[in-house]
Formats: C-alpha cells, sequence, structure tokens
C-alpha cells in the first residue's frame, strides 16, 4: 500500500514471485518511511527481497526507514490493556470509516485480521489518525 498526502493511492495484494517483483518497484519510489504494526515481523520478511540499496541522486546508501505502530501506541497509550492491531482499530478507529476502506481494497474475503491488506489498511488508518498531531521521526528505526 502506497499513501501519499494522507491518500490511499495503491493498494494491492500479490504473492509469490508477483510479491517479489512488486517490491522491487518499490525501490524506485521516494517515500519518508515504511509503516507496519510490529515492524519486526514486515521487515524480517521484506529485507530479503527489499534490501538497501544505493540512492541513484546521492550515491549513498538509502536505508528505508521504519515507523512501528506498535511502538507509536505503546509509547502515547501504556495504560491500555493491549496493543494489539485488533484493540487498537476496535478502540481509535470509526467502523464506518474502517468499512469504507476496507471494501474498497480488499474485497469480501479480505475483511478480517490477520489478512495483509485488510492489516495494512488498519494500521494505515491508525497512524492517519497520529499524523497531523504528532512528529513521527522521534519513532523512526
Amino acid at each position: 500500500m502506497i499513501a501519499v498526502d494522507g491518500k490511499i493511492i495503491s493498494a494491492v495484494e500479490e504473492k509469490g514471485e508477483k510479491a517479489i517483483v512488486s517490491l522491487s518497484e518499490l525501490q524506485k519510489v521516494k517515500y519518508k518511511y515504511i509503516v507496519s504494526h510490529n515492524y519486526h515481523v514486515e521487515k524480517n520478511l521484506i529485507k530479503r527481497h527489499f534490501p538497501y540499496n544505493i540512492d541513484p541522486e546521492t550515491k549513498r546508501l538509502h536505508e528505508h526507514k521504519w515507523l512501528d505502530s506498535l511502538l507509536v501506541y505503546r509509547t502515547l497509550y501504556p495504560n491500555l490493556i493491549k496493543h494489539d492491531l485488533k484493540y487498537l482499530v476496535e478502540t481509535f478507529i470509526d467502523p464506518e470509516v474502517l468499512d469504507d476502506e476496507i471494501s474498497k481494497r480488499c474485497g469480501k474475503k479480505g475483511t478480517t485480521f490477520h489478512h495483509p491488506l485488510f492489516d495494512a489498511t488498519c494500521t494505515y488508518l491508525l497512524i492517519q489518525r497520529l499524523a497531523s498531531r504528532i512528529n513521527f521521526d522521534r519513532f523512526l528505526r
């Protein structure tokens, strides 16, 4: 999923070789950071196929910055009983907004947690909720 200026401009789910090709294409896109919920899971998977590369303009190593919504919400809301994606979405995201975003992207099969595009949309909504209120720089890894 790619978002620009608070709007999702691309959201696709690929498997197998197509996923690897899509990740390679993302190497050509400039972005501020990669967002995930519990970034260690995605980082280990993506790192294999989306390695650090040389920035063609600066000729320096381009390291991808990660914004972990789990870290953000644990830091900002330490007294919540849980910080898993489902609990955070149920607590902070309007169900109508979630349904609207999901219906645009996931189809009927992908409307549950642990479905990649559903989880990506939920994570995006959690981060977007805070984007105008806080500076994420201190959370980047």
